[in-house]
C-alpha cells in the first residue's frame, strides 16, 4: 500500500473549484505534499460550502467542474506523483428536491425502487407505518396553505408541490384529479389540503421532529436524511460512481465521513475494502474517547486524526496548573462545576428537547422485537426513561458489536452503563433492570432468534448514542464549560487538562503498533478553533499567574469604564480566551477581526443554548455580548492597549508551542494532514470562519522567498519576521521533504522514548524514530512560559545548562542537525548545542548494523491459512510483522519451486529450478485484484488443519486460478507482457513442459511420445499452436506468483526483515530443466537416469539416501560456461537477500550412485566443480550472497572451498552433544562469527522431539553439564534457544517449532521416511504476543536486536 507522506485538505466549493485548484498544484508539489485530501466532490445542494449534503452520488458536482476536468487534474497530479484521498459520505444525503432518489420515493412511496435506500418509514421496522414526514414548514400546515405559501405547479410535463424554494413531486395517482382544476387550484385551499392528504408524504412544521420523526437524520438536522448502507444493493448503487473513479485511479483512497452513524460500521469497512482492494488507503472519521479504541479488525488504516489532536494538545498543556485555573474559573463565574454532571445534563437536554421522536421509535422497536421477557410487560413511560438514560450515560460514541455474545470488554462497558444509571437515577431502576436483563439474556442464553432481535435493538441504539454525545458535548458543553477553552475541541474534552510525557510516549508507541498510518490532524473543517489558537492558549496553562493577574486587570478596566449591561461572567471569560487565542499576530492587520469575532460569538451563544438558541435566538442578549466585544476591541479605548500588550508579551511562547505542535504532527507515528491554509498561522474560529478562502498567492511568494535564503541565514531571518507565519511555512516544507527522504523511517520505523536529564528536563519532550540503521532524534520544548528565566527574557534563547537527551546507542555516533548547520558526536545530545540557534531539533544519524542477528525458519506452506496451505497472502504479512516486532531480521524459507505428488511435494525435488509453486499463490490477494470474490472464496475455506492435504489443496487452487485467469484482462496488462519477455529464458520451456504434463498426466517426460521427449521442434510448435490458451495460463500463473512474491519481499524489506532463500543442489528428474537441458545431466539417451544423486550412510539413514534425481554432467556445464547455473543463481538472487546453498559439499565432491542401485550404499565420490565454479559465479554476481549447508560427511576440501570464498557455514546444536562434544564443530565454543547457527534444520526433529525420542541419557547429561541447567522436555527448547542466541555466531536461525516448544510430531521432514513429510502447518495462535515478547526479550538480552 502506498501510504501518504503528507496530505493536504482542500475544501472544494463554488468559490474554489477544480479550476482554482489547478492553479495551486505546482505550489503544493513544491511544498512537499504527495496526497490531496479532498472534501466531497459529488453533486450537492446548490451553493453548498462543504459538500456533505449530497443530492446525486453518481455525478460530479457541477459547481466544482466536470468529470473531464477531474480526469485532467488527476493526470496533472500524477505527473508529480501526487495521490487523491477522497472524502465520501455513506451515512446520509440531502433532504432536497434535487435528490433524485428521494424524490422518487416521495412520488411513488413503497413502489419506488429507491424506497429501501433511505432509513424511513418505507423500509424499517424502526418506524411506524405512515407517510414520510417533510419537516420544512415554518407554521402549521393549514396556516401555510391558507397563506398561499404552498402551491401546486405544472412544469416540464410534471406536477409539483412548492413551498418557497422547496419543490416536491406529486403522486401520479392524483394527476387526473389535479388536471381537472389545475388552472385555479391554488385558489382552492381546501383542494390543496385534499391533494396533500393523498400524497406519500406529510408536510409538517420543522420543529415537529423534536417530538416525532419517521426517518433517521444526521444528528438533529432535518435536512440530511440517512441511508440504509447495510443493504448490499444500496451500498452498490451509492458507491458505483466513486468505485469507477477508484478503478480508473482518479481516486486513490477514501476518508469515510461519520462512520458512527451507520447501522453496522464494521460491515461497511469490509464492503468498502472489498470494493477497492487491499492496496487502497482508507481512514475513518471517528471521535475516540479516552481509553477507547477502534476495532482492530477493521480493514482500515486508522482515523482522520482527532485522537492525535487530543494527545498533542494535552501533552502541550501544563497539567500542574489545573487546580489553580479551575479555582480561578469557578471564582470568576461564581459557581463550582461538576463536568461529569454537566455533560449528563447537556445530553439529557438534547434528548428531551430535540430527540424524543428517536427515543419513542426505540421504545416501539423494543416492543416489536418482543425483547421483554417478563410476564408483566414494561410500561411505555418506564421504558422511555430507561432507554433515554441508556443513551445519556453511554460513555463513548458507540460500540461496534455485530452479534451476541459480545466481547467481554464491550459487554462490561454496557453493564457499567446500567450500573451508573442505577447509582445516579434510582427512580429508573425498574426500567433499567429490564434493559440490563435483555442484554444479559442475549449474552448468555443461546437462543438465536432472541439474540438476533437483541442485536437489532442494540445496533439501533448505537446509531443514536453518537448523536447524543456529539450534540451534548461537542455542540453544547464545549460552548458552556469555559475553564480552559483550549480543550473544548473535537477529539478532546473540556474535562481534560494535560497528560504526562510518559503517557504521551505510551500512546505514540501504541499508535505505531496498531495504527501507524492513521492521519495526524491538528486542524480540520470541524475543529472548534485554529491549531495555532490552541498553541497560544496553552501558554495560559504554563504561566497561569500572569493570566489571572491580567484578567483581574481587565475586570477592573471593565468595572471602571464599561457602561452597558454586562454579559454573564461565563461568557466574559470565554470572550477573553477567544480574543487572546485568535487575535492576529503583533504588527499584523486585523481589519476583519471584529466581524469575525462577532459572528463567532453569535454561534457560540446559540450552540451553548443557555442564553440564546438557533431555534429561538435571544437577539437582545446577543446584542449585549456583541456590544461588550466591540468595547474590548476599540483601539482607542481603555481595554485594548492593555490587552494587546499582554498578547504581545505572550505571542512568542505561543509561536514556539505552534512550531512544536507542527513538529509533533510531522514526526510522530501517523500521516500528517495539513488543513488548507494552515501552513501559515491559523488563528481561525469555528466554521464557517475556518473555511474562508485561502490566499495562495502570498503562500507561493513566501515559499519562493524562503528558497532564496542562504542556509545559514534562514532561521535568524525567519525568526525576525516570525509574525507573518513564514517560519511555520518553512518548517512544514522542510518536514514534508524530510518525510519523503526518510519515507520508510516514518512509515515503518519504531517510536522510541528518550531519556532527558538535567535542570530543564521536565520541559523537554524527546523521542527517536528508527528504521534499520537510520535514526531521527526529535527534541522539542514544553511549557516554556513556566520557566522563570524566560518570563522576562528572549523566548527562544535560554541557557539550557546541563539539560541533555540520552541517545539509546552503545557507541558514539556522528550526528547532523537537519534544521540548521550543527553537527556533533557522542552518546548524548546537549541542548546547549542542538538548541543554540533555535529550540527545536531534528537530528539524524546512522549506526552500523549490528552484525549479530536472528531469524525464524518457517516455510510459506506452513503458515496458518484458511485454504489448507500457507500462501503469499495475509498470513505471510502477519508473520513478517511478527518477525519485525519480535526483533528478528531473518525469515528463512524452503525452496519455492513447484512441487509434485510423485515426489511427495518435496520442495527439494521440484518441477522447475526457476518457477514458483502455484499452491503458494494467495487467493485472497486475487480477490483484492478483482479476479475472485470473497463470496466465492467462502466456499473453499478449509477448516483449521495441522497437516496439508496436498491433493485437496491442489484441486482447489487449480480450479480458482483457472477462474481468475479467465477473468484477467491480459490484453491490457503491460506488466504481464513485460514479465513474459524478461523471463522467457526459462518461462517458455516451463509453460510448455507444464502443458505437456497436463496432456500426459501421471507420466514423466521421459515416458512421453518420442517427439515431445526429445524436444522435436516441429512437434512442439504444433503442440504450442493447439494449446496457446493453456500455455498463456501457465505463464500467467507464474506472473501472479512472482508479483505476489515481489510485493511480500518488498514489505519484508520495509520492515527490516531479510529473506534467506534456499537453492537445492539438484533438480527433479521429471522437471522442466532436465527436459529442456538433458545434456547437462547424467542421463541415458532415452532420458532415463544414468547416475543418481544422494549421500552415503549417515546420522539420518543407515542405508544412506537415494534422492531419485540426476547428478550433473559438470564437464558439459563447464563447456557451456556454467550458463544454466549462472541464470539460476541470478534469478534466485533477485528473489532473496541471501541464498542457502543446499548440500554445499557436492560442489567439492558429490556422491554418485549408478541407476540400478536401490540404496546409496554402493556409490562413489566424484569431484565437483570446486573453485572454478564459484570464481565464475562471483564474476557474474559480484559479492556471493550464499550461506552454505556444510553438514553430513564433510572433509577438509569442503571447508577449504567454503573458506576461500568466505562463505558462512552452518552449525546445528542438535549435532553437538555426542561423544565428541568437546571437539564437535557444532558445539558453541567452536563457532566462529561467520556462521549461521541453528537449534535444528528442516531435516531435524524438533528440539523437544529430539530430546525425548533420540537423545540418550549420556547425551542428556552432557547437555545439562554444558548448559548448567537440568534439562527436561518442558525446558529443553528454551535452553537450546538461549544457548544458540548466546553463541558468537553472527546469525541464529530457529525453526518455529522450537520457538513454540512443539514435540516431534510437528517436524517438517524426516529424511529416513518417504511419507508424511513437508505437510506441517503452524498453529493458528503461533504468533501471539507472549511468543513475540519472549523472543524480543532474548534479542535484547543477547544483543541480536
Amino acid at each position: 500500500m502506498d501510504i501518504p507522506s503528507g496530505t493536504y485538505r482542500i475544501q472544494f466549493n463554488k468559490n474554489f473549484d477544480f479550476q482554482h485548484f489547478e492553479q495551486i498544484i505546482d505550489y503544493l508539489h513544491n511544498l512537499g505534499i504527495d496526497t490531496i485530501y479532498a472534501s466531497p466532490i459529488l453533486q450537492a445542494v446548490p451553493g453548498s460550502v462543504h459538500g456533505y449534503d449530497g443530492t446525486e452520488l453518481n455525478k460530479i458536482n457541477p459547481e466544482l467542474g466536470t468529470l473531464d476536468q477531474l480526469i485532467k487534474l488527476k493526470a496533472r497530479l500524477a505527473d508529480f506523483n501526487i495521490k487523491w484521498l477522497q472524502d465520501i459520505v455513506p451515512n446520509h444525503m440531502a433532504f432536497h428536491h434535487e435528490n433524485r432518489w428521494l424524490m422518487d420515493v416521495l412520488e411513488y412511496g413503497d413502489l419506488s425502487i429507491y424506497s429501501t435506500y433511505f432509513d424511513t418509514t418505507h423500509h424499517s421496522i424502526f418506524f411506524e407505518n405512515g407517510k414520510l414526514m417533510i419537516p420544512i414548514l415554518g407554521k402549521d400546515l393549514h396556516e401555510a396553505v391558507q397563506s398561499g405559501e404552498i402551491n401546486v405547479i405544472f412544469d416540464k410535463q410534471q406536477l409539483y408541490v412548492t413551498y418557497f424554494d422547496h419543490r416536491l413531486p406529486i403522486n401520479p395517482a392524483t394527476y387526473e384529479e389535479i388536471n381537472q382544476c389545475l388552472d385555479n387550484i391554488n385558489d382552492n385551499k381546501e383542494k390543496i389540503l385534499d391533494i396533500l392528504s393523498k400524497q406519500h408524504y406529510q408536510l409538517c412544521h420543522w420543529t415537529e421532529t423534536d417530538q416525532r420523526i419517521n426517518y433517521r437524520r444526521f444528528f438533529t438536522i432535518n435536512g440530511l436524511i440517512c441511508l440504509n448502507m447495510q443493504d448490499d444493493a444500496v451500498f452498490k448503487d451509492v458507491h458505483r460512481f466513486i468505485g469507477e473513479l477508484h478503478a480508473k485511479k482518479i481516486v486513490d483512497g477514501f476518508r469515510i465521513d461519520h462512520i458512527d452513524g451507520l447501522y453496522n460500521p464494521a460491515k461497511y469497512t469490509r464492503d468498502l475494502r472489498k470494493m477497492c482492494g487491499s492496496d487502497t488507503y482508507i481512514v475513518v472519521e471517528k471521535i475516540v474517547e479516552q481509553e477507547e479504541e477502534i476495532p482492530r479488525d477493521w480493514p482500515i488504516q486508522g482515523t482522520t486524526g482527532y485522537d492525535f489532536l487530543a494527545l498533542c494538545n494535552n501533552v502541550c498543556t501544563y497539567s500542574k496548573s489545573e487546580k489553580l485555573l479551575t479555582y480561578f474559573y469557578e471564582g470568576f463565574v461564581g459557581q463550582s462545576h461538576s463536568i461529569e454532571e454537566e455533560q449528563i445534563e447537556k445530553k439529557r437536554a438534547i434528548l428531551c428537547k430535540h430527540m424524543q421522536g428517536e427515543v419513542d421509535n426505540l421504545c416501539q422497536l423494543f416492543f416489536d422485537l418482543n425483547l421483554d421477557i417478563h410476564s408483566l410487560p414494561i410500561g411505555l413511560q418506564e421504558l422511555r426513561s430507561a432507554i433515554q438514560a441508556f443513551l445519556i450515560y453511554f460513555p463513548v460514541y458507540r460500540l461496534y458489536e455485530e452479534n451476541f455474545p459480545f466481547q467481554a470488554e464491550d459487554y462490561n462497558t454496557v453493564m457499567a452503563v446500567f450500573d451508573a444509571i442505577l447509582q445516579k437515577e434510582p427512580d429508573n431502576a425498574q426500567g433499567t433492570e429490564r434493559l440490563r436483563r435483555v442484554i444479559k439474556r442475549a449474552q448468555y442464553e443461546p437462543g438465536q432468534l432472541y439474540r438476533k432481535n437483541a442485536i437489532i435493538f442494540f445496533q439501533r441504539c448505537m446509531q443514536f448514542t453518537g448523536p447524543v454525545m456529539a450534540k451534548g458535548v461537542e455542540d453544547t458543553l464545549m460552548y458552556t464549560y469555559n475553564r480552559f477553552v483550549g480543550h473544548n475541541e473535537v477529539g478532546d474534552h473540556p474535562a481534560n487538562f494535560g497528560i504526562s510525557v510518559s503517557a504521551f510516549h505510551s500512546a505514540m508507541q501504541k499508535r505505531q503498533a496498531l495504527w501507524p498510518s492513521a492521519l495526524n490532524a491538528t486542524a480540520t473543517h470541524d475543529t472548534k478553533r485554529g491549531e495555532d489558537v490552541r498553541a497560544r492558549l496553552q501558554v495560559l496553562t504554563a504561566w497561569p499567574e500572569a493570566w489571572m493577574e491580567q484578567v483581574e486587570i481587565w475586570q477592573k478596566i471593565i468595572k471602571d469604564h464599561y457602561e452597558g449591561d454586562l454579559p454573564y461572567p461565563n461568557d466574559i471569560y470565554a470572550i477573553y480566551q477567544a480574543m487572546f487565542g485568535s487575535y492576529p499576530m503583533p504588527d499584523c492587520p486585523d481589519y476583519d477581526f471584529e466581524d469575525r469575532l462577532l459572528n463567532y460569538l453569535t454561534k457560540y451563544l446559540r450552540e451553548g443554548k443557555e442564553h440564546s438558541d438557533w431555534a429561538e435566538p435571544n437577539e437582545s442578549y446577543e446584542q449585549r455580548v456583541q456590544h461588550f466585544a466591540q468595547f474590548l476591541l476599540a483601539k482607542q479605548g481603555p481595554f485594548f492597549p492593555v490587552f494587546h500588550a499582554y498578547l504581545k508579551r505572550m505571542a512568542d511562547f505561543g509561536i514556539l508551542n505552534a512550531l512544536a505542535q507542527l513538529l509533533l504532527k510531522f514526526t510522530c507515528p501517523g500521516v500528517p494532514d495539513t488543513y488548507q491554509g494552515t501552513e501559515l498561522w491559523d488563528l481561525s474560529f469555528v466554521d464557517p470562519d475556518n473555511r474562508r478562502q485561502v490566499d495562495y498567492t502570498i503562500r507561493q511568494r513566501y515559499l519562493q522567498e524562503i528558497d532564496a535564503l542562504e542556509n545559514n541565514s534562514i532561521l535568524p531571518t525567519l525568526w525576525k519576521e516570525r509574525y507573518n507565519g513564514k517560519i511555520k511555512l518553512w518548517l512544514l516544507n522542510t518536514l514534508l521533504h524530510l518525510r519523503q527522504q526518510y519515507r520508510l523511517l516514518f512509515t515503518k520505523g519504531e517510536y522510541i522514548p528518550l531519556e532527558v536529564k538535567g535542570k530543564y528536563s521536565e520541559h523537554i519532550l524527546a523521542y527517536a524514530r528508527k528504521h534499520q540503521q537510520d535514526w531521527l532524534i526529535i527534541i522539542l520544548p514544553l511549557h516554556l512560559a513556566a520557566i522563570t528565566e524566560l518570563q522576562n527574557g528572549v523566548v527562544h534563547r535560554l541557557d539550557w545548562k546541563d539539560t541533555t537527551v540520552i541517545l539509546p546507542n552503545r557507541l558514539p555516533v556522528h550526528w547532523r542537525h537537519l534544521l540548521c548547520a550543527i553537527t556533533g558526536e557522542g552518546t548524548a545530545l546537549k541542548l546547549s548545542s542542538v538548541f543554540q540557534d533555535f529550540p527545536l531539533a531534528v537530528v539524524h544519524y546512522s549506526e552500523p548494523p549490528n552484525p549479530r542477528s536472528a531469524g525464524v525458519l518457517l516455510h510459506i506452506s506452513s503458515l496458518p491459512s484458511r485454504f489448507g496451505i500457507g500462501d503469499l497472502g495475509p498470513g505471510a504479512y502477519d508473520f513478517a510483522r511478527f518477525l519485525q516486532s519480535s526483533g528478528q531480521r531473518w525469515w528463512q524459507i524452503l525452496p519455492l519451486g513447484p512441487t509434485a505428488n510423485e515426489q511427495c511435494h518435496s520442495p527439494y525435488s521440484t518441477r522447475s529450478a526457476m518457477a514458483g509453486n502455484p499452491l503458494l499463490i494467495s487467493l485472497e490477494t486475487l480477490v483484492d485484484d478483482g479476479l475472485l470474490t470473497q463470496k466465492e472464496l467462502e466456499k473453499t475455506t478449509i477448516d483449521v488443519c495441522t497437516q496439508i492435504d496436498f491433493a485437496r489443496v491442489e484441486s482447489i487452487k487449480k480450479e480458482w486460478l483457472h477462474i481468475a485467469f479467465e477473468r484477467a484482462d491480459l490484453a491490457n496488462d503491460p506488466n504481464f507482457k513485460t514479465f513474459c519477455a524478461e523471463e522467457a529464458y526459462w518461462l517458455d520451456d516451463y509453460a510448455l513442459f507444464a502443458s505437456l504434463h497436463n496432456a500426459y498426466p501421471d507420466t514423466p517426460w521421459y515416458a512421453w511420445p518420442e517427439p515431445y521427449k526429445l524436444h522435436n521442434p516441429q512437434a512442439l510448435a504444433k503442440f504450442e499452436a493447439a494449446h496457446r490458451s493453456q500455455l498463456r495460463e501457465e505463464k500467467w500463473i507464474q506472473y501472479i506468483f512472482f508479483r505476489q512474491w515481489k510485493k511480500l519481499k518488498t514489505h519484508c524489506g520495509e520492515l527490516g526483515v531479510h529473506i534467506l532463500g534456499d537453492v537445492p543442489i539438484y533438480v527433479g528428474h521429471d522437471s522442466a530443466d532436465v527436459w529442456a537441458h538433458p545434456h547437462l545431466f547424467s542421463l541415458e539417451t532415452d532420458g532415463k537416469l544414468r547416475s543418481i544423486a544422494g549421500v552415503p550412510p549417515d546420522y539420518f539413514n543407515a542405508d544412506g539416501q537415494l534422492w531419485g534425481m540426476p547428478v550433473y554432467d559438470w564437464q558439459a556445464i563447464k563447456q557451456d560456461d556454467y550458463a544454466w547455473w549462472i541464470a539460476r543463481l541470478m534469478h534466485n538472487s533477485k528473489l532473496f537477500d541471501k541464498i542457502r546453498l543446499d548440500h554445499f559439499r557436492a560442489f567439492a565432491a558429490y556422491w554418485e550412485v549408478s541407476a540400478p542401485n536401490e540404496t546409496a550404499k554402493n556409490g562413489q565420490w566424484k569431484l565437483g566443480p570446486g573453485k572454478d565454479f564459484f570464481t565464475r559465479i562471483k564474476a557474474e554476481l559480484g559479492k556471493l550472497p550464499f550461506v552454505v549447508e556444510d553438514l553430513g560427511d564433510i572433509d577438509d576440501a569442503v571447508y577449504e572451498l567454503r573458506d576461500v570464498f568466505q562463505l558462512p557455514g552452518t552449525k546445528v546444536l542438535q549435532f553437538a552433544f555426542g561423544d565428541d562434544m568437546a571437539f564437535s564443530p557444532h558445539i558453541p565454543h567452536h563457532y566462529d562469527r561467520n556462521s549461521f547457527a541453528y537449534t535444528g534444520t528442516h531435516d531435524n526433529n524438533t528440539v523437544v522431539g529430539w530430546f525425548t525420542d533420540e537423545l540418550d541419557d549420556d547425551a542428556k547429561e552432557r547437555l545439562s553439564q554444558y548448559t548448567s541447567v537440568k534439562a527436561d522436555k518442558t525446558n529443553i527448547a528454551d535452553i537450546m534457544l538461549k544457548t544458540a542466541y548466546a553463541s558468537v555466531a553472527d546469525t541464529v536461525i530457529v525453526p518455529l517449532q522450537d520457538l513454540l516448544s512443539l514435540p516431534g510430531m510437528h517436524r517438517m521432514n524426516n529424511p529416513a521416511s518417504s511419507t508424511g513429510n513437508w505437510s506441517w502447518v503452524a498453529p493458528q495462535d503461533a504468533f501471539d504476543d507472549n511468543i513475540k515478547t519472549k523472543l524480543r526479550h532474548y534479542m535484547e538480552l543477547y544483543d541480536r536486536i
